[in-house]
């Protein structure tokens, strides 16, 4: 081996105190990252219309980049060189959020971990320092003197007690809908995350949902709303790639545009809206490489005069193989007579919210409309045989919606077309812990609520969500004792196809200053068949009859806001057709958590009676009277029907 000169050595030594090469998050990426390239890796080419997007994360002037997109462009990816990055050659504290823990444990472990094996620079770092200290795990990552934190939006602990300088959302319009628990708005817990550090980036990213349900579409008219601009092959014209042959309302008379001959998606050409000739699909890579993003809307700038950017991505920009035009048709053609998947291809290919078909939607306003005049609040009115409540809890109250429920269509196996009439809405201003909230619970359930015969209905059966971490054990230890009165712990879960309610199951629980444990019987509610049956029953003209629901003539618009703050969203998952409920962003949705556990009260009622002779039994409960006095209900907060 050669004996290197004083000369050379010094010269190394002194290339070791000089600061690193300065690399755009593009040039980085073009560099070092490598991707899977027909079961092998190879070297990551950054596509024209990423460049920018990649870049702006590493720009001083930008603090912010929110991303409307379909599928199939790559962002994904762009996410992983963001999080490489900022181990690798820019080491700080990120973090990225899916929309729940269990996705992010996946992410984690089938994406991340395949990167660290694949990227040579990866390799190289976690092969120094991973799990030397035990600090690495499935959730955080710390190594070359950065962390990265994968966190679920449905988990309440992921947004406490950590900043990050750098935070990225990923798929915001798949986060719950009720936010981090009781914490509040997943967006804005995490960019409050960012908030100590001058130097913060923040991107959020997202397939849409329904117009005016949507995050990212919020999100993305915050910002300067910047659409790719492509030069046509013949006469130079700088154009969008315009959806409207594939939108349902669109003007398909304007000029430019997506044509095809009807049955045969590989005719399909873009006609340039200045010189009226046809564009090929394989032309696009070459518009894209002199293409420029160009900002739609006024710019955003923060107090501390950086931007906030917005993009908006569809299909017809992809270069993937799966994505071309001809596939664009193809996938366009299927949803004809299907609004299902019509849904789907226009939240998924086309990058764009749903909008709705008016006729068929459920509004405030409508329903004020629809008010049964024959009763008031607090009121119980003929053809109640049965009441049921349902109690959301939150940090400093709790809800709760009374509901009767009267005979139904048939006798069996149609308990869903129980008539329901909402008798009160109350809201109870205490904290979860405190005793005096429980207190002013069993005052308003043991009060009950008086016929116009002088019978007091009690509630059958009282559902009290559980759901949120620190008011679980609360809430655990109050129905515990209170069993035989019907109060029964519940725990909403968003899963196609579960029922409205489950069996019971045994769970375990422990108070502070408690040390003894103790157990109840909690049961999970299926929130999303509960919301599909109540939305469809709300849309109903019927008034009256088995089926109908009746809301009281002072029923405020802010209760109905509240009811139909939710709207329901399809999409493709691996293949199947799924759907979840989104809620508009900004707007409580109290009063229809109240409903859902209502009407899942009324179905746990249900397995203490004989489904055909159910009414019978109650209406002759109440003929026969309950031979009790009458209890005076205390007042229990105020009242948000009044």
């Amino acid at each position: 081996m050669p004996i290197k000169s004083a000369n050379e050595v010094l010269q190394e030594s002194m290339k070791l105190l000089l600061p690193p090469e300065k690399l755009t998050m593009s040039e980085w990426a073009d560099k070092y990252f490598e991707v899977s390239k027909g079961g092998s890796m190879g070297k990551w080419t950054t596509r024209p219309y990423q460049k920018e997007i990649l870049d702006c994360w590493t720009d001083p002037s930008v603090w912010r980049t929110s991303i409307m997109k379909s599928a199939r462009v790559g962002c994904t990816t762009l996410l992983n060189i963001s999080e490489c990055y900022h181990i690798h050659w820019d080491p700080c504290d990120s973090c990225t959020v899916q929309p729940t823990t269990g996705y992010a444990e996946k992410y984690s472990r089938d994406t991340f971990n395949k990167i660290i094996e694949s990227v040579p620079v990866m390799r190289e770092i976690f092969a120094k320092t991973k799990y030397r200290d035990g600090s690495n795990s499935i959730l955080e990552k710390y190594v070359n003197g950065a962390s990265l934190s994968f966190l679920g939006a449905n988990s309440p602990n992921g947004f406490r007690g950590w900043t990050y300088r750098v935070a990225r959302a990923d798929e915001v319009d798949g986060y719950v809908s009720s936010g981090a628990g009781n914490e509040g708005d997943q967006i804005e817990l995490l960019l409050n995350r960012t908030i100590d550090y001058h130097n913060r980036v923040f991107i959020d990213l997202s397939t849409p949902t329904i117009e005016g349900y949507s995050r990212i579409e919020t999100s993305y008219r915050q910002g300067d709303q910047r659409h790719r601009y492509l030069p046509c092959p013949h006469c130079g014209h700088m154009q969008t790639l315009k959806s409207n042959a594939f939108t349902p309302g669109a003007k398909k008379d304007e000029p430019g545009g997506f044509w095809w001959e009807p049955g045969k998606p590989s005719s399909v050409v873009y006609i340039c809206e200045v010189c009226d000739k046809p564009i090929q699909h394989q032309q696009k890579f070459e518009m894209d490489r002199y293409g420029e993003w160009r900002p739609t809307a006024p710019a955003n700038i923060a107090p501390d005069g950086r931007e906030h950017r917005s993009y908006f991505i569809w299909a017809a920009l992809s270069y993937q193989a799966n994505a071309s035009w001809g596939h664009l048709v193809e996938a366009y053609e299927k949803t004809v007579d299907s609004p299902q998947q019509l849904q789907v291809f226009i939240n998924t290919w086309l990058g764009q919210t749903f909008k709705e078909d008016a006729a068929i939607r459920v509004t405030a306003e409508g329903l004020m409309n629809k008010r049964d005049t024959n009763y008031g609040s607090g009121q119980v009115p003929d053809g109640v045989l049965m009441i049921t409540l349902g109690i959301d809890m939150q940090d400093n109250r709790a809800e709760v919606s009374a509901w009767g429920w009267g005979r139904s269509r048939a006798v069996e196996g149609m308990e869903s077309e129980a008539e329901g009439w909402l008798i009160e809405h109350t809201v109870i201003q205490q904290p979860y812990n405190s005793s005096e909230l429980y207190a002013q619970l069993d005052q308003l359930i043991e009060g009950g609520y008086k016929l116009k015969n002088g019978y007091v209905m009690h509630p059958s059966v009282v559902a009290i969500d559980s759901s949120d971490g620190d008011h679980t054990p609360y809430v655990y230890d109050y129905a515990r004792l209170r069993t035989a009165k019907g109060i029964i712990p519940i725990k909403g879960v968003a899963t196609n196809g579960k029922p409205p309610i489950g069996k019971g199951t045994r769970a375990e629980f422990t108070i502070k200053n408690k040390p003894k444990k103790s157990a109840v019987e909690m049961f999970q509610v299926g929130t999303d068949v509960i919301k599909t049956r109540l939305m469809a029953r709300l849309r109903r003209e019927q008034l009256s009859g088995p089926g109908a629901l009746h809301f009281p003539a002072d029923t405020t618009e802010e209760y109905f806001v509240q009811l139909v703050s939710e709207r329901r969203h399809s999409y493709v998952q691996q293949g199947q057709p799924k759907f979840r409920w989104v809620r508009k962003p900004g707007i409580k949705a109290e009063a229809l958590d109240c409903a859902v556990y209502a009407y899942a009260a009324l179905h746990h009622a249900y397995k203490r009676f004989n489904l055909r002779t159910i009414w019978d039994q109650l209406e002759q409960k109440i003929q026969l009277g309950n031979g009790k006095p009458e209890v005076q209900a205390a007042p229990a907060g105020f009242n948000l029907l009044k």
